[in-house]
């Protein structure tokens, strides 16, 4: 593996590796991807990652929002995807919200990602891909890394061991 810590709970980002991801996720879809679901899968991808391998994928920073774990670099990184011509951002009514939601419009090679971290991310979206936003918030709320910490403080990676 070559994530490289970088000090207590944090490790090197990968940004090429995080991109990735995003497209990997956005791009399986049948439908727009809204941004909530989206974080979550990164969670559950790179969290599940570190408990089996005791690193993660992307080594991004995630903290505990009121709607779960996001990776915080991922939020910078979705309008620079947009903005590069791969994804394309929407606000989409779903009943009393707007969500924001992507899609795919220029394929992104997956190249930095190896075969056991897409292995994951296919185990991830597996799981996940037909459960509503609100189901994976609420497996989120329930489980040790977000509960165990402050809401908005960073989310120790050595927490996917308790999941």
């Amino acid at each position: 593996m070559n994530q490289i810590p970088v000090g207590r709970f944090q490790y090197a980002l990968d940004r090429d590796k995080l991109r990735e991801m995003i497209y990997f996720f956005v791009s399986r879809g049948k439908t727009d991807l809204g941004k909530t679901k989206l974080m979550k899968l990164l969670y559950y991808a790179d969290f599940g990652f570190f408990a089996e391998h005791s690193v993660p994928i992307s080594g991004a920073r995630y903290r505990a929002y009121p709607r779960g774990p996001v990776p915080e670099d991922a939020l910078r990184e979705l309008p620079q995807l947009v903005h590069d011509g791969f994804l394309e951002s929407r606000q989409v009514p779903v009943g009393n919200y707007v969500q924001e939601s992507y899609i795919p419009i220029h394929d992104l090679t997956i190249a930095s990602l190896n075969n056991e971290e897409i292995s994951k991310l296919n185990e991830v979206w597996e799981r996940w891909k037909d459960e509503t936003v609100s189901s994976i918030v609420s497996a989120t709320h329930s489980e040790a890394p977000w509960a165990s910490v402050d809401l908005y403080d960073s989310i120790p990676y050595e927490m996917a061991y308790f999941l």
